[in-house]
Protein backbone atom coordinates (compact mmCIF):
# COMPACT_ATOMS: atom_id res chain seq x y z
CA UNK A 1 0.00 0.00 0.00
CA UNK A 2 2.84 2.41 0.78
CA UNK A 3 4.65 1.33 -1.97
CA UNK A 4 1.49 2.10 -4.12
CA UNK A 5 0.86 5.71 -2.50
CA UNK A 6 4.91 6.36 -3.44
CA UNK A 7 4.73 5.42 -6.81
CA UNK A 8 1.54 7.31 -7.55
CA UNK A 9 3.10 10.30 -6.19
CA UNK A 10 5.91 10.04 -8.01
CA UNK A 11 4.25 9.52 -10.98
CA UNK A 12 1.90 12.51 -10.15
CA UNK A 13 5.05 14.62 -9.74
CA UNK A 14 6.43 13.61 -13.03
CA UNK A 15 3.48 14.57 -14.50
CA UNK A 16 2.53 17.61 -12.66
CA UNK A 17 6.10 18.79 -13.98
CA UNK A 18 5.76 17.49 -17.51
CA UNK A 19 1.72 19.72 -16.78
CA UNK A 20 3.76 22.68 -15.31
CA UNK A 21 6.52 22.91 -17.66
CA UNK A 22 3.65 22.70 -20.34
CA UNK A 23 2.14 25.77 -19.06
CA UNK A 24 5.78 27.20 -19.96
CA UNK A 25 6.61 24.29 -21.83
CA UNK A 26 4.84 25.60 -25.42
CA UNK A 27 7.57 27.69 -25.20
CA UNK A 28 10.13 26.12 -22.76
CA UNK A 29 9.59 22.83 -25.14
CA UNK A 30 10.28 24.78 -27.99
CA UNK A 31 13.36 26.28 -26.79
CA UNK A 32 14.69 22.91 -25.44
CA UNK A 33 13.28 21.77 -29.16
CA UNK A 34 15.39 24.32 -31.14
CA UNK A 35 18.40 23.84 -28.82
CA UNK A 36 18.39 19.75 -29.67
CA UNK A 37 17.84 20.85 -33.21
CA UNK A 38 21.19 20.98 -34.22
CA UNK A 39 22.50 18.40 -31.48
CA UNK A 40 23.25 15.38 -33.25
CA UNK A 41 24.11 13.83 -29.86
CA UNK A 42 21.36 11.64 -28.14
CA UNK A 43 20.18 10.86 -24.98
CA UNK A 44 21.13 7.79 -25.44
CA UNK A 45 24.70 8.37 -26.08
CA UNK A 46 25.04 10.32 -23.05
CA UNK A 47 23.85 7.25 -20.99
CA UNK A 48 26.16 5.01 -22.99
CA UNK A 49 28.95 7.12 -22.24
CA UNK A 50 27.79 7.14 -18.69
CA UNK A 51 28.59 3.80 -18.40
CA UNK A 52 32.44 3.99 -18.53
CA UNK A 53 32.21 5.84 -15.55
CA UNK A 54 29.63 4.33 -13.68
CA UNK A 55 25.80 3.23 -13.71
CA UNK A 56 23.81 5.68 -14.88
CA UNK A 57 20.81 6.25 -12.99
CA UNK A 58 19.13 9.05 -14.17
CA UNK A 59 19.45 11.64 -17.51
CA UNK A 60 17.88 14.81 -19.18
CA UNK A 61 18.33 17.40 -21.10
CA UNK A 62 17.91 20.76 -19.74
CA UNK A 63 18.57 24.56 -20.75
CA UNK A 64 20.05 26.52 -18.13
CA UNK A 65 20.37 30.20 -18.68
CA UNK A 66 19.78 29.63 -22.58
CA UNK A 67 22.75 26.87 -22.77
CA UNK A 68 21.72 22.77 -23.40
CA UNK A 69 23.45 20.14 -21.09
CA UNK A 70 22.53 16.74 -20.35
CA UNK A 71 22.43 16.38 -16.96
CA UNK A 72 23.41 12.36 -15.59
CA UNK A 73 23.52 10.89 -12.75
CA UNK A 74 25.87 8.24 -12.28
CA UNK A 75 26.17 5.85 -9.42
CA UNK A 76 29.72 4.92 -8.55
CA UNK A 77 31.96 2.37 -6.02
CA UNK A 78 32.11 5.66 -3.90
CA UNK A 79 28.52 7.13 -4.54
CA UNK A 80 26.40 9.09 -6.70
CA UNK A 81 27.52 12.11 -8.90
CA UNK A 82 26.11 14.13 -11.51
CA UNK A 83 27.45 15.32 -14.48
CA UNK A 84 26.92 17.92 -16.65
CA UNK A 85 27.58 17.42 -20.77
CA UNK A 86 27.46 20.74 -22.79
CA UNK A 87 26.91 19.18 -26.10
CA UNK A 88 28.15 22.26 -27.62
CA UNK A 89 31.50 21.40 -26.44
CA UNK A 90 30.89 17.71 -26.62
CA UNK A 91 33.05 16.88 -23.46
CA UNK A 92 32.04 16.67 -19.78
CA UNK A 93 32.52 20.23 -18.15
CA UNK A 94 31.28 20.45 -14.91
CA UNK A 95 31.10 17.56 -12.18
CA UNK A 96 28.85 18.29 -9.24
CA UNK A 97 28.61 16.06 -6.12
CA UNK A 98 25.28 17.33 -4.61
CA UNK A 99 24.86 17.47 -0.81
CA UNK A 100 20.93 18.68 -1.08
CA UNK A 101 18.84 16.07 1.38
CA UNK A 102 16.44 16.01 -1.02
CA UNK A 103 18.76 15.46 -3.93
CA UNK A 104 20.26 12.21 -2.15
CA UNK A 105 16.99 11.22 -0.94
CA UNK A 106 15.94 10.90 -4.86
CA UNK A 107 19.25 9.54 -6.15
CA UNK A 108 19.33 6.86 -3.66
CA UNK A 109 15.71 5.65 -4.78
CA UNK A 110 16.66 5.70 -8.33
CA UNK A 111 19.87 3.80 -7.49
CA UNK A 112 17.80 1.44 -5.48
CA UNK A 113 15.50 1.00 -8.65
CA UNK A 114 18.26 0.37 -11.00
CA UNK A 115 19.89 -2.06 -8.67
CA UNK A 116 17.27 -4.64 -8.93
CA UNK A 117 17.12 -3.61 -13.10
CA UNK A 118 18.01 -6.34 -15.67
CA UNK A 119 17.83 -3.98 -18.09
CA UNK A 120 19.95 -1.01 -18.33
CA UNK A 121 18.63 2.39 -18.66
CA UNK A 122 20.46 3.10 -22.21
CA UNK A 123 18.42 -0.29 -23.36
CA UNK A 124 14.96 1.06 -21.81
CA UNK A 125 15.32 4.99 -23.56
CA UNK A 126 16.50 3.35 -26.89
CA UNK A 127 13.36 1.02 -26.83
CA UNK A 128 11.03 3.94 -26.17
CA UNK A 129 12.31 5.64 -28.71
CA UNK A 130 11.96 2.64 -31.23
CA UNK A 131 8.59 2.66 -30.50
CA UNK A 132 7.80 6.19 -30.93
CA UNK A 133 8.78 6.86 -34.53
CA UNK A 134 9.85 10.61 -34.95
CA UNK A 135 10.30 11.01 -30.84
CA UNK A 136 13.72 11.94 -29.24
CA UNK A 137 14.24 11.21 -25.39
CA UNK A 138 14.81 14.21 -23.52
CA UNK A 139 14.70 12.41 -19.98
CA UNK A 140 14.74 9.19 -18.50
CA UNK A 141 14.33 8.18 -14.20
CA UNK A 142 13.91 4.77 -12.82
CA UNK A 143 11.36 3.86 -10.25
CA UNK A 144 9.89 1.10 -8.75
CA UNK A 145 6.29 0.11 -9.38
CA UNK A 146 4.97 -2.67 -7.41
CA UNK A 147 8.70 -3.51 -6.44
CA UNK A 148 9.58 -4.10 -10.08
CA UNK A 149 12.00 -1.78 -11.84
CA UNK A 150 10.78 0.97 -14.36
CA UNK A 151 12.01 3.81 -16.54
CA UNK A 152 9.75 6.97 -17.12
CA UNK A 153 11.02 8.06 -20.43
CA UNK A 154 10.28 11.80 -21.67
CA UNK A 155 10.14 12.16 -25.45
CA UNK A 156 9.61 15.22 -27.72
CA UNK A 157 8.68 15.03 -30.71
CA UNK A 158 6.99 16.58 -33.70
CA UNK A 159 3.35 16.97 -31.63
CA UNK A 160 4.78 17.68 -28.52
CA UNK A 161 5.93 15.75 -24.78
CA UNK A 162 4.84 11.80 -24.64
CA UNK A 163 5.84 10.59 -21.00
CA UNK A 164 6.20 6.26 -21.78
CA UNK A 165 7.13 3.83 -19.30
CA UNK A 166 9.50 0.90 -20.00
CA UNK A 167 10.54 -2.45 -17.76
CA UNK A 168 13.35 -2.63 -16.53
CA UNK A 169 13.73 -6.09 -16.17
CA UNK A 170 13.04 -9.31 -18.23
CA UNK A 171 10.17 -12.26 -17.64
CA UNK A 172 10.16 -13.88 -13.96
CA UNK A 173 11.12 -11.17 -12.37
Amino acid sequence: MLQALRLAIVVTAVTLSSVAMAGDADQGYAELAAALKNVKGTLESGLKAGERVGRPIAAKFVLEHGVLQLSLRIAKDDGISEFNLYPALSAINEVVDFADPAKIEVATAQKLAIDSATISLFSATESAVKSNKGFRAIGVLPMLSEGRPVAVVTLLGPDGIRVVTEKLYRFGF
